[in-house]
């Protein structure tokens, strides 16, 4: 059962991707950690039924039998999606913090960059490029949609800025990052952190690196994290 509702899940969002642009469906199975995880599912659920039916084979009785057999099973999926909240909640609240002090480390800023944010959400990226500059500021963009972000809301990203004592190294913009407002060669880096692939169309994110370039001055810098089509912003 848990098998089949991971499948319709996969096969809905593959479903919806092609609606949204047929070249998509192929772009989905490209990504590494979606394929993983199309096999990693499926396999726990066989060993842990496996596992089950091996424990439950070794007592008598058929419902006691029973009983460990589903038990087992539950311990398991409890293990498995255990581990995966834990992983996200690390990667949340520290391992990307983590992540963008080692990327802004290796961009050796020199506190005067003119940098902006591309789907700056509620800041987090801004705010530690922010806290790296003396005379320089950051411009953050973003449609403020909570779809892509809960509580995605410029007062919450005013707000934190605020309260890191950021806020008059911030500026702060609504629009969207593959019609960028601003005019060519205006930043020395360009940022973005798990904006990109929230655009369902490969055009539109080309587009968006299309923008990115453009805005950035001769000889300066883009750093882009995201979770999938990586492999389409380097080309």
């Amino acid at each position: 059962a848990v098998t089949a509702t991971w499948m319709v899940y996969v096969a809905y969002g593959l479903i919806n991707s092609w609606i949204a642009d047929p070249r998509l469906a192929r772009f989905v199975f490209s990504d590494v950690w979606i394929l993983a995880m199309l096999t990693l599912v499926p396999l726990i659920c066989l060993f842990s039924v496996l596992l089950g039916i091996v424990v439950s084979s070794r007592v008598n009785d058929p419902r006691t039998a029973q009983q460990i057999g589903g038990f087992v099973v539950m311990v398991i999926f409890a293990a498995f999606f255990g581990l995966c909240a834990l992983s996200y909640l690390y990667t949340t609240l520290h391992g990307k913090f983590v992540w963008w002090a080692d990327l802004l480390d290796d961009a050796r800023l020199k506190g005067d960059e003119y940098a902006v944010d591309l789907g700056c959400g509620r800041g987090a990226v801004m705010i530690s490029l922010a806290k790296r500059l003396t005379t320089g500021r950051v411009s953050g963009i973003d449609l403020w949609c909570g779809k892509d972000q809960s509580g995605n809301d410029i007062e919450a990203t005013k707000h934190n800025a605020r309260a890191c004592g950021v806020e008059d190294r911030v500026e702060l913009n609504t629009g969207t990052i593959t019609t960028l407002p601003y005019y060519d060669g205006q930043f020395d880096l360009v940022v973005s952190s798990l904006a990109i692939h929230n655009l369902k169309a490969r055009e539109d994110r080309r587009q968006a690196i299309t923008e990115a370039v453009r805005v950035l001055e001769p000889g300066g810098k883009i750093i882009i994290t995201d979770i999938s089509h990586t492999d389409e912003y380097a080309a």
